[in-house]
C-alpha cells in the first residue's frame, strides 16, 4: 500500500512540478511530445529571468548594505560571494548578446556549436539509435530561447517583463521582512540591513550550489552567517530552520492540495467536453 500510494504521489508531483515549470496544463505533460517540452522549456527561461533581475536588483541593495553597515568590517571575506555575483552576471550577461547574434556568427557562437556537437543530446541520440532527433530537439530550444530573450521583443513587452520583476522583487523583500520578524520573536538582536545581507548572500549560496530544493545548504548557509554576525548557535540554528519551514516547507501542503484541485477541475471539464 505504500509503495502504490508513494509512487503515484512521486508521480503526479513530478507531472505537477514540470507542468509548474513549463507552464502547461498537467494533462498537457502526459501527451506532449518532446518537442513541446523543449518549446516551453525556452518560455520557462523567460520566466526565470525574471527572477533573476528581481534577485540582481536585492543583491546590489546588500551589497551596499554591507560596505556601509559593520558587516564588512567583521567579515571581509563575505566580499569574495559578491566577486562570485558579478562572473555570474557577466556570464550570463554574455550568453545574452550572445544569442543576440546570427547564429553561428563570432567566437561565441563557434563555441556553442562547438559544444553543442558534444552535448547529451547528442549522446542520448546515439544511446537510443536515433541519429539527429535530439538535434532537433535542441534547435526547438534554441530557436524558442532566442525568439523570447530577444531584445527587441524584451522592449516591445517591457512593461509587463518590469512588472514580473518587480513582483519578484517585493516576493524576496517579503522574505527578508518574515526573517526579521522571526529574529525579534526570538529575541535575536540584528537589524533590519544585516537580515538583508544575511538572507541576500544566503538566497545566492543556495542557487548557485546546483542542490535539489537546496536542502542542508541553505540551513546550514543561514545558520554560519547568522553565527559569524554574533548569534548564537542554537538561536541560529532555531531561527534558520522556522525561517525555512514557514518559506519552503509549509507552503508545498498548500500548492499540493490546490494542485490536486486544479487536477480534478481540469479532469471534469474535459469529461463535460
Amino acid at each position: 500500500m505504500f509503495r502504490s500510494d508513494f509512487g503515484d504521489f512521486t508521480s503526479s508531483a513530478g507531472r505537477a512540478l514540470l507542468a509548474q515549470a513549463l507552464g502547461v496544463p498537467e494533462e498537457g505533460i502526459r501527451g506532449s511530445s518532446p518537442e513541446d517540452i523543449f518549446e516551453n522549456v525556452g518560455r520557462a527561461i523567460l520566466e526565470v529571468s525574471s527572477m533573476f533581475c528581481g534577485f540582481g536588483i536585492l543583491f546590489i541593495t546588500a551589497s551596499v548594505l554591507f560596505f556601509t553597515t559593520h558587516a564588512f568590517s567583521a567579515h571581509p571575506e563575505f566580499i569574495y560571494l559578491i566577486y562570485v555575483f558579478w562572473g555570474f552576471a557577466a556570464l550570463f550577461l554574455t550568453i545574452f548578446f550572445t544569442i543576440q547574434r546570427p547564429k553561428g556568427r563570432g567566437f561565441m557562437g563557434k563555441i556553442v556549436s562547438y559544444f553543442r556537437i558534444r552535448s547529451e543530446f547528442k549522446r542520448e541520440a546515439n544511446k537510443n539509435k536515433k541519429q539527429g532527433k535530439f538535434k532537433n530537439y535542441w534547435s526547438v530550444f534554441t530557436q524558442e530561447l532566442r525568439g523570447n530573450m530577444n531584445l527587441k521583443s524584451l522592449a516591445d513587452n517591457r512593461d509587463l517583463f518590469l512588472m514580473a520583476m518587480m513582483w519578484q522583487f517585493v516576493v524576496l523583500i517579503l522574505h527578508v521582512l518574515t526573517l526579521y520578524a522571526l529574529a525579534l520573536a526570538l529575541d535575536i538582536k540584528i537589524s533590519l540591513a544585516l537580515t538583508v545581507v544575511i538572507f541576500t548572500f544566503t538566497q545566492f549560496v543556495s542557487m548557485i550550489s546546483f542542490v535539489p530544493g537546496s536542502l542542508i545548504v541553505y540551513e546550514g548557509g543561514m545558520s554560519i552567517m547568522l553565527i559569524a554576525f554574533g548569534v548564537d548557535k542554537g538561536s541560529a540554528l532555531t531561527l534558520a530552520l522556522l525561517f525555512r519551514a514557514l518559506i519552503f516547507w509549509l507552503p508545498m501542503p498548500i500548492g499540493w492540495l490546490l494542485y490536486r484541485k486544479h487536477e480534478k477541475d481540469y479532469h471534469e471539464q474535459r469529461l463535460a467536453s
